[in-house]
């Protein structure tokens, strides 16, 4: 009898599909969200002014929420008039299950602290409509519904409402991010603002409604509890919560960017530790136990998690994963011709050694200009090619021994290359879609840049009191 309601519910939803994806700006919109806006800006003006006496950073607080929300509405209208895609499926199903909320209180609680099951799409009908199938078939995506349909009620089931709301929540994490490197390189504020605050790609795609500005922003707030816990040892408690919800939501939605940020963290954490030790001998002596150590504890927590983990709880399960992503990236009737190609690999290690330095270029660099094919995608290339200048002057200017040797001797350059590295070669190897590589690389980017804003003022300060010592014996 379920599956017969099942089947029956899923025709019904193909056939109402047509009006039910049709999202569009309404009388409601001009009324409740100024409204929304306007109380955002306020609490976050009364917040910034109890903060700016004593950091002066928060002088980019209200510019850097004004273009996450100013991006959001702007993601919306494009969603709205020019593509479609997932982000109108997810507020779709958020709003079919507040209307399944209005309707059947017992119903909704059970679906949203259950999960998605067969026999629960019965609960739906021609009254609530429907959570999109494809949706509803994948646990990960079903999970993000749930985490969307709390914002849909203050929304007012409106689309830009829900978005603004959404867009607001991530900001935080994106803040404490930039206040994390601020906090170790506090001169260096202005240029980490464009890093974390005003990158076009992060800030567009990291606003609307979207699997990405989730997974952004507690990667941001699990960057930050990390270091708080570990380093600067303030608020424990409480960042420890939050280190664990973050994980748990990276987990829940994109597995492979908290093993990305995994290794990374335990190195960083590592080397902080060796490079407090002062005396060469015992360092030299200690720093193998300590990285054996250290990879032994990201192994443990691996096997801890690997029901959780799924396809990425082992090596062979991963390839294959971004086997079939990559394929089915590629297909030319359902994306276009918007593709690249690194060529087909295999299981075997020297296969995914031989495709390493393609991936991490295209995960880090494309699309180029000449690779476009849509007016939204020069902006994506223009922000690559100036990556790829910065790098090229880095190692130029700096040489290849010095960019590594100040990298292996600042704890939070080793981390941020570190997860940059990974999740480049990860998105590069399975993302073979331009538009899709686009979105999904927005956490590595502010690393990124903000690493080789370090590399070079590290590298000019060291420069510079090489050339005082001369200056001196002269």
């Amino acid at each position: 009898m379920n599956i017969n309601l099942l089947n029956i519910s899923s025709t019904l939803c193909y056939i109402d599909i047509s009006y039910w994806k049709f999202v569009k700006i309404t009388t409601l919109d001009f009324t409740i969200l100024p409204l929304y806006l306007l109380i955002i800006l306020t609490i976050s003006y009364i917040h910034k002014n109890k903060r700016i006496k004593d950091n002066p950073i928060y002088i980019y607080y209200i510019p850097g929420l004004f273009v996450k929300l100013i991006s959001g509405i702007i993601f919306c209208i494009i969603y709205i008039y020019y593509y479609t895609g997932d982000t109108l499926d997810y507020f779709n199903s958020s709003v079919a299950m507040v209307n399944l909320l209005q309707k059947n209180f017992t119903n909704f609680i059970t679906l949203f602290f259950n999960g998605a099951k067969p026999e629960y799409f019965s609960f739906f009908d021609t009254e609530t409509y429907w959570v999109e199938t494809h949706m509803w078939r994948d646990t990960r995506t079903f999970f993000v519904i749930r985490l969307i349909t709390p914002l849909v009620i203050p929304g007012f089931k409106s689309y830009l409402t829900t978005t603004v709301l959404l867009a607001w929540l991530s900001y935080a994490g994106t803040w404490r991010l930039y206040k994390l490197f601020c906090d170790l390189y506090p001169h260096l504020y202005k240029r980490f603002s464009i890093a974390f605050l005003f990158f076009p790609s992060v800030v567009f795609w990291g606003s609307g409604i979207m699997k990405d500005t989730i997974t952004y922003s507690a990667a941001a707030w699990y960057t930050y509890s990390f270091y708080m816990v570990f380093f600067k040892k303030r608020k424990v408690l409480i960042n420890i919560i939050c280190l664990i919800i973050t994980s748990w939501l990276l987990i829940k939605i994109k597995p492979y960017i908290f093993i990305s940020l995994l290794p990374g963290s335990l190195i960083w954490l590592s080397f902080k530790r060796i490079k407090n030790i002062k005396n060469i001998v015992i360092r030299s002596l200690v720093t193998p136990f300590i990285l054996i150590i250290t990879v032994g504890a990201g192994g443990f927590i691996i096997n801890s998690l690997e029901s959780d983990l799924g396809s990425f709880a082992s090596y062979d399960s991963m390839v294959e994963k971004a086997q079939i992503i990559q394929q089915d990236l590629k297909r030319g009737q359902q994306y276009g011709q918007n593709y690249y190609d690194i060529g087909e690999f295999d299981a075997s290690f020297s296969s995914l050694i031989g495709k390493a330095p393609i991936a991490i270029i295209s995960g880090l660099f494309r699309p180029f200009i000449w690779e476009i094919h849509s007016p939204f995608g020069i902006i994506s290339a223009i922000e690559n090619t100036i990556l790829l200048i910065l790098v090229l002057l880095s190692f130029f200017r700096l040489g290849m021994i010095n960019n590594f040797r100040i990298i292996l001797d600042t704890p939070i350059l080793i981390f941020s290359f570190l997860f940059c590295t990974i999740f480049a070669f990860s998105v590069g190897l399975a993302t073979a879609n331009f538009g899709a590589l686009v979105r999904y690389r927005i956490p590595l980017l502010p690393f990124f840049l903000a690493s080789q804003i370090i590399l070079v003022d590290l590298y000019s300060k060291q420069k510079n009191k090489r050339l005082f010592k001369v200056l001196m014996q002269k």
